[in-house]
């Protein structure tokens, strides 16, 4: 019975600390993505928006870094918040086509054992999208954030 208990303090520590792990990777990322100048004519880069659910009234804070995998592909990493409190991230492929100077896209991924479906446009400044899953419904919206403010003496990453 201890080793059960053992074994379960073990998983709820790992469980723990990839998290943390996971959370602050991601907020390294974003903080250098926001110091770069955002692309005037591509998706690349930090993000700052919210989310909103659709079919309940869930709201919060949303980031997200976005590379280029190739034309028609690019790799997004999101950071969401529930509560003001809470936060996950998550990641997955948008894959599109460049439209009037618009990238629509598709993409799929899990966030805590849901399966999401996400479509949407984004432009090099606004990204708007469309979720659902089985249970959940809504919209993220999102915008370029303001560039962070770099100490004394450091040159911006060009």
């Amino acid at each position: 019975m201890a080793s059960m208990q053992t074994h379960r303090l073990w998983i709820g520590a790992w469980c723990a600390g990839m998290l943390l792990v996971s959370g602050c990777s991601f907020s390294r990322e974003w903080k250098a993505a926001s110091r770069q100048t955002a692309a005037t004519n591509d998706i690349t880069g930090a993000w700052v928006g919210r989310w909103q659910n659709s079919n309940n009234d869930h709201t919060d804070q949303l980031k997200a870094v976005i590379t280029r995998v190739s034309g028609t592909e690019y790799h997004a990493r999101f950071k969401a918040w529930w509560l003001g409190v809470f936060n996950g991230t998550f990641e997955t492929r948008l894959t599109g086509r460049w439209e009037d100077g618009a990238f629509v896209f598709r993409g799929d991924q899990q966030v805590m054992g849901w399966k999401f479906t996400q479509e949407g446009s984004a432009s090099p400044h606004n990204f708007r999208s469309e979720y659902s899953s089985e249970d959940y419904r809504g919209e993220f919206w999102m915008y370029r954030p303001e560039p962070v403010a770099l100490p004394r003496g450091r040159a911006r990453a060009r």
